[in-house]
């Protein structure tokens, strides 16, 4: 696996906004969620520029999350892509913005597929099709 770059110094915001274009039309490839450890890693392939890519996000400290139905499986496309906001010093991930209403923080309690934590990092990788 090869590993194209690290994001330090890219806000997530602006990677998911003006690279990604908010992943619309994005596909989800691993949803791993350690209840043990506090930790989730999701992993998406997505549009970045003229070639697809894979995005890997490691979040820490999982404050809160919820999936109403089964998890997604491999390779569900996320149409209406990915949301992202910070309220109170928590991320929130909204995988599922088509069951969402409201506004704030709200907003994404209301989400089918949702997640929160005080940290995260994320990575992109080469396409791949296959975990």
């Amino acid at each position: 696996m090869n590993i194209i770059l690290i994001h330090l110094t890219m806000r997530f915001t602006d990677f998911l906004c003006y690279e990604l274009f908010k992943a619309t039309d994005s596909v989800m490839r691993n949803v791993e969620i350690n209840l043990t450890k506090n930790t989730a890693k999701i992993e998406f392939s997505a549009e970045g520029g003229d070639d697809w890519i894979n995005i890997e996000i490691q979040m820490k400290d999982v404050v809160e999350y919820q999936i109403k139905s089964d998890c997604p499986h491999i390779l569900d496309v996320m149409s209406g892509g990915i949301e992202y906001d910070i309220f109170d010093g928590i991320h929130y991930f909204n995988f599922d913005i088509y069951s969402s209403e409201g506004d704030g923080v709200e907003r994404y309690r209301s989400s089918a597929f949702y997640l929160a934590c005080k940290d995260f990092t994320y990575i992109t990788k080469e396409y791949s099709e296959y975990k």
